[in-house]
């Protein structure tokens, strides 16, 4: 997938990663998912703007594929998601982690079913610190995007929290039978309905000293 700034590879076992800048590659390195636990590591990126034999452009199918794909957490800059701007996709992207820690801390019924959804090797002890180190590259992705302190970051993310908690969510749900996601467009749709009603008016209001 083309992005703004940069191409969206996989490695051969499926694990995505970013060519910034021209989008192809001009260095190598070994894939740090596939190397986790001390299993061998397939050589991703490429020399000379050619990829490796293991690098290939990544390719969505129509169908999402399910599960949640989650890679170390490393410090990173917002990169803009489908029809989302950076700063929209990182706040979706907090959201989402503040859930699964929450989930993972408070609700240890939920855990086997959080593990099952995440495509990422990561121990049933270990995932509330997963997703508390990718939180924290969130946060701290937030920041560098709108140029704001650490704790303004926290403070939007509690804004935009509050105003979930008192807008009613009917305006974000499908009027199909099942009120699911069920192909890509829908996924998108949901996206842009929920940052219409929950995210965009807290980044509209960028003249205040919040933000």
């Amino acid at each position: 997938q083309r992005l703004m700034g940069g191409q969206l590879y996989e490695c051969s076992n499926g694990h995505p990663f970013l060519v910034t800048e021209c989008g192809l590659p001009k260095e190598t390195t070994n894939c740090p998912e596939c190397g986790k636990g001390g299993k061998s590591s397939v050589q991703i990126g490429g020399t000379n703007h050619n990829p490796t034999k293991q690098s290939h452009i990544f390719r969505r199918d129509e169908r999402p594929q399910t599960g949640y794909i989650l890679g170390v957490a490393t410090e990173s800059s917002a990169v803009p998601e489908r029809a989302l701007s950076p700063a929209a996709y990182t706040i979706m992207k907090i959201l989402i982690h503040s859930a699964l820690v929450w989930t993972c801390c408070t609700k240890p019924d939920l855990v086997d079913g959080v593990l099952k959804i995440v495509k990422t090797k990561v121990q049933k002890a270990n995932l509330p610190i997963f997703f508390w180190e990718h939180l924290l590259v969130d946060l701290q992705s937030l920041q560098k995007t709108l140029s704001i302190s650490l704790d303004d970051a926290g403070l939007l993310i509690h804004i935009v929290m509050a105003r979930i908690v008192e807008t009613s969510p009917s305006k974000v749900f499908f009027r199909n039978p099942k009120n699911s996601i069920s192909n890509r467009s829908d996924r998108s749709e949901w996206e842009k309905r929920f940052n219409r009603i929950y995210i965009q008016p807290i980044l509209d209001r960028r003249l205040s000293p919040l933000v």
